[in-house]
């Protein structure tokens, strides 16, 4: 008989509220309501358990998605608006994972142990980045409130343990 795995688990941390042109993904969090923070701290040491102290048959995946606003410049060609969009989508998905990777380093080293590159080291952790530019707005067409909503990171973090 086969043993029952028990499902995966998928948590979706959502940051919104960069201004027009914002890609600092520490900037944002320092401002992030205590319970979001808590959460997000959760999951960074849960990163940092798994990189210092490997549980068997257990596997961690992480992807940040980057979204942006539309780029309404009218100075600017169809071209040039959706390298923008891009542009922040990526530079925003970037800062959020080299945050998450400063601060599982940091979890690690307070538990005295070199993390090193752990995010290209520990064969239990993956990882990826997702540029969704303006691909999944949530207000279209937007109020300017709306917008900061529109520009957000999303972490997506699934632990997986089949045992």
């Amino acid at each position: 008989m086969a043993k029952r795995r028990k499902p995966m688990r998928l948590q979706a941390l959502t940051f919104d509220g960069y201004g027009s042109g914002q890609t600092d993904f520490a900037a944002l969090v320092s401002n992030t309501p205590q319970p979001d923070m808590n959460m997000l701290l959760t999951v960074v040491d849960i990163i940092a358990g798994q990189v210092t102290q490997p549980v068997a048959n257990q596997f961690i995946s992480i992807i940040v998605v980057g979204h942006s606003d539309r780029q309404d410049n009218p100075n600017f060609s169809c071209d040039q608006r959706r390298e923008s969009e891009i542009t922040a989508a990526r530079d925003r998905a970037d800062s959020a994972w080299s945050w998450i990777k400063s601060t599982v380093s940091s979890r690690a080293a307070e538990a005295g142990f070199d993390a090193g590159e752990w995010w290209e080291t520990s064969p239990q952790v993956t990882w990826g980045m997702v540029f969704a530019a303006t691909g999944m707005l949530r207000h279209d067409p937007p109020s300017d409130a709306e917008r900061r909503l529109n520009r957000r990171v999303v972490i997506l973090v699934s632990l997986f343990n089949p045992q």
